[in-house]
């Protein structure tokens, strides 16, 4: 069903609504954010958000470059350290340990994970992802779109803070989302047609207007009066709606989703908040207009004592003072009046860089600085020895202070948008290689696992219990052997390469190892038989070449000597 001017008004008053409730709650500390760590990032109502127009002063409140160089720091740490394009850092396997262990379907999602590697790797999926961790560091929140093209391939849109408004449902997960953007004339009549835009913008085109600016409203909601059993577009989950905020409201397109193709992000969420709160970016802004400050009045002070404010004698006031180095003035003789400073103070400069130094600290440390240059500022770089244990142990140290900025990451970004890859490349194997799957595997669900430095490092308390166990079981097997029959080393080795990452082919199925273990039983019982008929055809020689010689008894002679008796 098509919508009529009614509901129309309807989203534009329930998108009035979120606006206003953001604004009155996140909106002021997010330009905050703008002005003294990210000036180019954020869009806000009272910027003018036209492309040629964007942005204006911001910036102009930054003294000292600590804040963006501690926010570039975390931003390259969390993308290096979650998402590297360099190496793998996600796997799927089945939610069925079974199905993990049987090597046809366990090849088959080995497949899958490389395919949809290669397909992230030629996409945008990774600037897209460094753009987001920035966002989340900075404004706690994030919203990335996904789409994907009729002829295969995605694309990313990492949408910066203000470009998105968004509600969730019962269970808490964004379903809503509402982005106000600007569109010029030409870019309107080429993506929805001359007969669904306003007349304003025809009349911009007919006037040689091309590019002049309108404001379009994209909406994407969960369709709630659609026909379940049809698949067209008009009856698709999730609808899009695009309107055109002139007098007219005009709704230039409706059409559908089968999934939800935003993921939504936050740093914090508490309690029934819509938007996340607590990132680095907000939690530091105290220290970070401290800073900015103290350094102001450090620049102020310098200047004052290199050009200080004068008291000149009444006498000279139409005189020209020289000022440069070595300049002479003259005075009236016999005057005890004298040129001095107006002000006269000292400023304790090293006192005021080491309170600026400390604060410098307190704003890296509230970046993660410390995790991501944790070699830098470590004793390596100073010569001394660091263990790998040493620094492994550092970083699950750490870690424990970004688990669960990590964990939200990879449910609410990660899964979100891995599934929605995954469910398209299944949909439509041809375009991406891929082979028809088992049929044991078809209705079997699966699950995303993430291997990445970060996650790893979260993972070493479980390594490290593991090799302990495993250390402390060798050592006393010697003593005790039956002790091996309480402790299985084949799931302990199978444990412990799934939490550092080891690619799943190397680590060879259950029905491969029971093969290959049942082959070397057979060899190894040939072998056995093979010596055992040796040994005895060397008897056998032995006993022929051996003298009858009651005199000199052996072993043959007294064999005879009883079959005789």
């Amino acid at each position: 069903m098509a919508i009529d001017k009614a509901q129309a008004r309807d989203m534009l008053d329930r998108f009035a609504v979120l606006k206003s409730e953001r604004k009155a709650t996140l909106d002021a500390k997010a330009e905050d954010v703008c002005e003294y760590i990210v000036p180019t990032r954020g869009r806000f109502n009272k910027d003018d958000r036209k492309p040629d127009k964007m942005h204006g002063s911001r910036g102009d409140k930054i003294v000292d470059s600590t804040p963006g160089d501690a926010h570039r720091v975390a931003t390259n740490g969390m993308y290096s350290g979650l998402t590297p394009p360099s190496r793998s850092w996600h796997k799927t396997k089945f939610e069925d340990d079974d199905l993990n262990e049987w090597g046809p379907a366990k090849d088959y999602m080995d497949l899958l994970g490389k395919r949809r590697e290669s397909v992230l790797r030629i996409s945008n999926f990774y600037p897209a992802m460094h753009s987001s961790y920035a966002e989340t560091i900075s404004f706690a929140n994030t919203c990335i779109y996904t789409e994907e093209f009729p002829e295969g391939g995605f694309r990313f849109n990492t949408h910066t803070f203000g470009e998105y408004y968004w509600t969730r449902n019962a269970k808490g997960k964004v379903d809503t989302v509402m982005r106000p953007m600007y569109m010029s004339s030409k870019q309107l009549i080429e993506n929805f047609g001359e007969d669904k835009v306003s007349k304003q913008v025809r009349d911009a085109i007919k006037n040689n207007r091309p590019y002049s600016q309108f404001e379009v409203l994209s909406i994407i909601e969960p369709r709630t009066d659609r026909n379940v059993m049809r698949s067209d577009s008009a009856n698709k989950p999730y609808r899009s709606v695009w309107l055109e905020l002139s007098n007219e409201n005009n709704v230039l397109k409706e059409s559908g989703y089968d999934t939800f193709p935003f993921a939504c992000g936050v740093w914090l969420l508490v309690g029934s908040d819509n938007y996340g709160c607590g990132s680095p970016g907000m939690e530091k802004l105290p220290d970070i207009k401290m800073l900015n400050e103290m350094e102001e009045g450090c620049l102020i002070a310098e200047h004052q004592e290199l050009d200080p404010a004068l008291a000149v004698p009444a006498s000279m006031k139409n005189q020209a003072l020289r000022r440069n180095p070595g300049g002479v003035n003259y005075y009236p003789d016999g005057s005890k009046e004298q040129i001095s400073r107006l002000f006269d103070f000292k400023r304790d400069m090293a006192a005021a860089e080491a309170k600026s130094e400390a604060i410098r600290q307190r704003i890296k440390g509230g970046f993660y600085n410390d995790l991501f240059l944790m070699i830098t500022n470590s004793d390596l770089s100073r010569g001394e020895p660091v263990t790998a244990t040493q620094i492994r142990e550092m970083m699950g140290e750490k870690m424990l202070q970004l688990g669960p900025f990590i964990e939200r990451q990879e449910d609410e970004l990660l899964d979100v948008i891995i599934d929605f890859v995954t469910s398209a490349m299944l949909r439509r194997p041809w375009i991406y290689s891929l082979p028809m799957p088992p049929e044991e595997i078809w209705e079997a669900k699966y699950k995303i696992e993430y291997i990445s430095l970060l996650a790893q490092a979260q993972q070493q308390v479980g390594v490290r219990a593991i090799d302990d166990t495993t250390q402390y079981v060798l050592t006393i097997a010697p003593v005790k052997p039956d002790i091996l029959d309480v402790y299985d080393l084949d799931e302990a080795l199978r444990e412990r390469s799934d939490l550092v990452g080891v690619p799943s082919k190397l680590i060879r199925s259950t029905d491969a190892v029971e093969e290959a273990r049942a082959q070397r039983a057979q060899q190894q019982q040939a072998m056995e038989q093979a010596q055992m008929a040796m040994a005895a055809a060397e008897g056998a020689k032995n006993l022929a070449g051996a003298k009858m010689n009651p005199e000199d008894p052996n072993a043959l002679t007294e064999i005879a000597a009883g079959m005789g008796a």
